[in-house]
């Protein structure tokens, strides 16, 4: 990308999964030219699944514009999606991402409120058959997501 460092933003949002969000974050911030952040709504600690907390480096409101948007899975996803600050700043950063991507069920808040407003996104389909009709579901190549192998 012209020489300039890819910016990667993770969306941390309290009960993720903390596999979902340390994994990815594990390659990414020891990727030579990856800027990476991980942004929330405020600047205290976020509570995981795991009971631990987990800090953020920015907020969603000084956020870096991200080349490459992560959206880490977990039991908050269900309050994340009805989290409109969380929301807005997910489509704000979907609008100019070259990447959206999700680890889990953080593909919920894409595709139910976010991604979906400019892209279609892949999806978990054990759970989100009741939330995205037949017809919207498709692979594009833009936005990625990782579900484990339930064969």
């Amino acid at each position: 990308m012209d020489g300039k460092p890819v910016v990667v933003v993770a969306v941390l949002f309290p009960d993720v999964t903390q596999l979902d969000l340390t994994g990815p974050a594990e390659v990414f911030a020891k990727t030579p030219g990856i800027d990476f952040h991980v942004a929330a709504a405020g600047s205290e600690p976020v509570p995981t699944d795991c009971g631990f907390t987990i800090g953020a480096d920015v907020t969603f409101v000084d956020s870096p514009a991200a080349d490459v948007l992560m959206v880490p899975g977990g039991r908050g996803v269900d309050h994340a999606m009805g989290d409109p600050d969380l929301i807005r700043f997910v489509r704000g950063q979907a609008r100019s991402a070259r990447w959206v991507t999700s680890v889990c069920t953080g593909s919920l808040p894409l595709v139910r409120r976010a991604a979906s407003a400019r892209r279609a996104a892949n999806w978990d389909p054990a759970g989100l058959e009741e939330l995205i009709p037949e017809e919207r579901r498709q692979d594009n190549g833009e936005a990625d997501t990782a579900f484990p192998d339930k064969r």
